[in-house]
């Protein structure tokens, strides 16, 4: 039963709002299911949907892995009850996220 609320914690759709983004991806949703123990995720911009290469889910923090034009992303977020805060790592930098529950 305490896994079952971990999970709602971090299962659900965010918006968020990535600072210093180029314009395109600097908001949007990510979505994260669990389907029979197996966590999946994407993440919607404006004009495309991006499916993550790798999730990995450990209480309330979550780490996706996804390519954006050949571009490796890694995002690190932390959910708080309908709060979200993170960093995402590029190659050019660090950027924060900041988000909630839809």
């Amino acid at each position: 039963m305490q896994s079952m609320t971990s999970d709602k914690g971090v299962v659900g759709t965010w918006i968020y709002k990535a600072s210093g983004a180029p314009y395109e991806y600097a908001k949007g949703e990510i979505i994260i299911k669990k389907d029979k123990g197996i966590y999946s995720a994407e993440i919607k911009f404006e004009y495309e949907s991006i499916e993550m290469d790798e999730i990995t889910v450990e209480k309330n923090t979550v780490v996706l892995k996804f390519d954006i034009e050949e571009t490796p992303i890694k995002i690190i977020l932390k959910m708080e009850g309908d709060s979200m805060t993170g960093i995402s790592e590029t190659p050019d930098g660090e950027l924060e996220l900041t988000g909630k529950r839809k």
